[in-house]
């Protein structure tokens, strides 16, 4: 039995099952709340995977569905896929998890501890998590949403109601047009964060 040979074995398998994407035809909603200099960076010249990268796209997956089975056994959510395409544009595009039972958009996050405490002692969801259902509560149609968040590590939960704000996905909205816009004109947009490196 060669060890090594398992190893790249599962190495392998995990990085042609993660679905991640080194390079993208269109905007993905998800991404509005990060940097614009990341997001334009990447649209332009993609990303290059590692093993790493694949790990934590799998890892989500998995634990996506793992909730997701969780809540329709527990008759909170229905399992609905739809994908959503924004009215302006059709390459800003986004994917939801789920519905809730009363027909409500349904946000499914796994986190890491450290991150899942920052939630629970905030009791505020990631601000990008937040760009996120407000832009598909506004394409969707939904008027609020239920987002359940899981520490992947003890498997705690939190559960958050969020309320569609229309002049915040508006906000969201424009952000989403400009980063389009230099897409278009091949430019990379200025750091909003303070923390990106430049090439």
């Amino acid at each position: 039995m060669n060890i090594h040979l398992l190893q790249q074995q599962i190495n392998e398998y995990i990085a042609a099952n993660s679905r991640f994407e080194p390079r993208r035809a269109c905007l993905d909603m998800s991404k509005i709340g990060d940097c614009p200099r990341r997001v334009t960076r990447e649209l332009l010249h993609g990303t290059i995977p590692t093993d790493e990268t694949h790990r934590m796209s799998y890892m989500g997956y998995d634990q996506e569905a793992s909730i997701l089975k969780m809540l329709v056994e527990a008759r909170i959510a229905l399992p609905y896929k739809r994908e959503l395409v924004s009215k302006f544009d059709e390459r800003l595009r986004g994917h939801i998890d789920a519905v809730t039972v009363e027909n409500d958009l349904l946000e499914i996050k796994s986190l890491s501890s450290i991150k899942f405490q920052r939630v629970a002692q905030t009791r505020r969801i990631h601000p990008r998590h937040y760009v996120q259902v407000q832009l598909y509560m506004r394409y969707g149609g939904y008027r609020q949403a239920l987002v359940v968040c899981r520490n992947r590590d003890t498997y705690e939960h939190l559960l958050f109601h969020i309320a569609c704000d229309p002049a915040q996905a508006e906000n969201y909205e424009q952000k989403a047009k400009r980063i389009l816009a230099a897409w278009d004109e091949k430019l990379i947009l200025p750091c909003e964060c303070g923390h990106c490196k430049r090439p």
